[in-house]
C-alpha cells in the first residue's frame, strides 16, 4: 500500500469528516465576528471558561472491535475493485476522537450526537488562535447541527441549527447561513480528492453515519478494433 493511499484512507477512517466539522464550527465564530462585530461576539457568544462536555469512556474490547471494522473498510477501500461501506454511530465517532492521536486536538472540545438526519456536536473551543486580544482566554461553548453530503466528489455542509453560550443565534443570521456551503473553502490534496470522487453515499440513517465507496473507475484506454490495432492508428 502506497503512502499516499494510506494517508488518504486514514484521513477518512480517523476523522477527515469530523475534522471538517471542527473547521466549520471554528469558522462560525469568525463569521459571527465579521457580521456582528467582535465586541458583541465576546459579550454575547463567548465565555471565560470551558464548558464541561460528557465524558467518553470505552473498554479495550470495544476499541478493538471498532478498529477491526475500520481496518476491514480500509482494506476494501484500498483494493479499489471492491465497494466499501463504513457505518459509524455517534459513540463510534466519540471513541475515535478520544482514542486516536490524529484527533487529539478535538479531545475535551467536541462531543458528537446524531439526531434524525443531522450530526450535532456540543463544542467548547478556545478562541486564542484567532489572534484578537478580545478573544484571549475566551471559549466558544455551544451546540451546532450540521447536514453533510458528498455529490460528485464535492463536500457540502449546511448549518441546520446553532446554539452558542446557551442562546440560539438570531433567526436572521440562521436564514443567511443555512443557504451557504460552509465547506466551500476546505482544501483537500489530490489523493483525498480522488477518494471523495469514489463516495457513492454519505448519509445519516438509523442513528448512524454511513459512508459507502464505489469501485474505482477503470483507467482510460483507447478502444481497439477487431484486429487488435488501437482505433485511429493505421
Amino acid at each position: 500500500m502506497s503512502e499516499g493511499k494510506s494517508k488518504t484512507t486514514n484521513c477518512i477512517l480517523y476523522g477527515c469528516l469530523t475534522m471538517v466539522v471542527i473547521f466549520i464550527i471554528l469558522g462560525v465564530a469568525g463569521i459571527l465576528g465579521a457580521r456582528y462585530g467582535y465586541k458583541k461576539l465576546v459579550g454575547t457568544y463567548t465565555s471565560p471558561a470551558a464548558a464541561q462536555l460528557p465524558a467518553v469512556t470505552y473498554t479495550g474490547e470495544e476499541l478493538q472491535s471498532l478498529t477491526n471494522r475500520l481496518n476491514a473498510f480500509q482494506m476494501a477501500a484500498n483494493a479499489l475493485t471492491n465497494e466499501a461501506t463504513l457505518k459509524l454511530s455517534a459513540r463510534d465517532i466519540n471513541v475515535l476522537i478520544h482514542s486516536h492521536d490524529e484527533l487529539k486536538e478535538a479531545r475535551d472540545r467536541f462531543f458528537v450526537e446524531i439526531e434524525d438526519d443531522t450530526i450535532k456536536s456540543a463544542v467548547s473551543v478556545p478562541l486564542d488562535n484567532f489572534g484578537l486580544d478580545a478573544l484571549k482566554g475566551r471559549f466558544l461553548n455551544g451546540k451546532a447541527g450540521l447536514k453533510v453530503e458528498i455529490n460528485n466528489g464535492q463536500l457540502t455542509v449546511n448549518l441546520d441549527s446553532l446554539e452558542v453560550n446557551g442562546s440560539r443565534v438570531s433567526p436572521s443570521f440562521m436564514t443567511q447561513l443555512k443557504g451557504e456551503n460552509l465547506a466551500k473553502d476546505v482544501k483537500f490534496d489530490a489523493e483525498t480528492k480522488k477518494m471523495l470522487q469514489r463516495v457513492e453515499k454519505l448519509a445519516i440513517e438509523n442513528g448512524e453515519l454511513i459512508l459507502k465507496l464505489k469501485t474505482a473507475p477503470e483507467p482510460n484506454t483507447s478502444p481497439a478494433n477487431t484486429n487488435g490495432t488501437p482505433a485511429g492508428v493505421i
